[in-house]
């Protein structure tokens, strides 16, 4: 069951994204491959057949293009049924940050 809402419509959405997909990965005891969505400065979508609790902190590498790889520390905030969980990024570094604006920033250019 999806933990997102919205209240009159309206999306709590704030920065903007880009589709992906993005490569990447979960770290942990075990790596896990994963593909990334709807990229934006503030979070992502991870897709996922693993049930992951709202709440859950994890680390994640992504490969961004023309940046490179870059880790970076998430939260899950939301869950859609049968196709993974929303994270937003904690603690991000003004390095990461950057990257993020810079790929951003080139592939929405790029799209126009």
């Amino acid at each position: 069951m999806s933990t997102s809402s919205r209240k009159g419509g309206a999306s709590r959405r704030s920065t903007r994204r880009v589709p992906g997909p993005f490569e990447g990965r979960r770290l942990g005891a075990l790596s896990v491959d994963v593909h990334i969505h709807d990229l934006s400065a503030g979070g992502c979508l991870i897709q996922s057949f693993h049930d992951v609790p709202v709440g859950r902190r994890m680390k994640l590498e992504i490969d961004l293009p023309y940046e490179g790889r870059v880790q970076i520390a998430a939260e899950s905030v939301n869950t859609r049924a049968d196709y993974g969980f929303a994270v937003k990024f904690v603690d991000v570094t003004a390095d990461v940050r950057e990257k993020l604006d810079r790929v951003i920033d080139r592939l929405i250019a790029d799209r126009t």
